[in-house]
């Protein structure tokens, strides 16, 4: 059992909702929905992918619910693991955007300052970025943006996209030196 008097209501609450319980489920959401939905909306970036993430959280937990064993880990660890398994199958689905983030990269740097001449420097360097990301894989390109977006480490980002630690490797190095060798041009 956890020591926190809130991981043992969590506990107990998941443990009812194993049985059916609707009221402990609606409770559990109450108890655990805006940390969770914390956690989604740090992945995700949109809102709207974080709320549909959060529902199939819940649906999972849910229909899971016999599956949890505090022996494994807290009740809130094991919610926050499907929420981020979630996440990631939200962000392997949906593709991870790279124009929206250089887009948002852009307007930062245009507000710094009001040089034309720097300005025109950086649309250009952000249009080759942009081409040298599309070149990549959909994989090789979500790891780079992932690794610099948000300061994934590799065991991190094997950890995160649910794949093997050599390949997050090969995916992180080969597409550095594709990128390199594209903005070269």
């Amino acid at each position: 059992m956890s020591a926190e008097p809130e991981g043992r209501a969590l506990e107990d609450l998941i443990a009812r909702c194993a049985l059916g319980d609707r009221a402990a489920f609606a409770a559990l959401y109450r108890a655990s929905s805006a940390k969770l939905f914390g956690v989604l909306l740090r992945i995700l970036r949109q809102q709207d992918w974080a709320e549909e993430a959060l529902q199939e959280t819940y649906l999972k937990a849910w229909r899971h619910a016999n599956r949890f064993s505090a022996a494994r880990g807290a009740p809130m660890t094991w919610l926050i693991n499907i929420a981020r398994h979630q996440a990631f199958d939200i962000l392997r689905r949906k593709e991870y955007r790279v124009g929206d983030d250089l887009d948002e990269v852009a307007d930062s740097l245009y507000a710094t300052g009001d040089d034309p001449e720097a300005k025109t420097e950086t649309q250009h360097a952000l249009r080759l970025l942009r081409r040298c990301l599309e070149r990549l894989s959909a994989d090789q390109r979500q790891s780079l943006l992932l690794a610099y977006h948000e300061g994934l480490g590799p065991t991190e980002l094997a950890a995160r996209l649910e794949r093997p630690l050599a390949t997050i490797k090969t995916w992180l190095r080969r597409g550095l030196i594709q990128v390199r060798e594209c903005m070269k041009t």
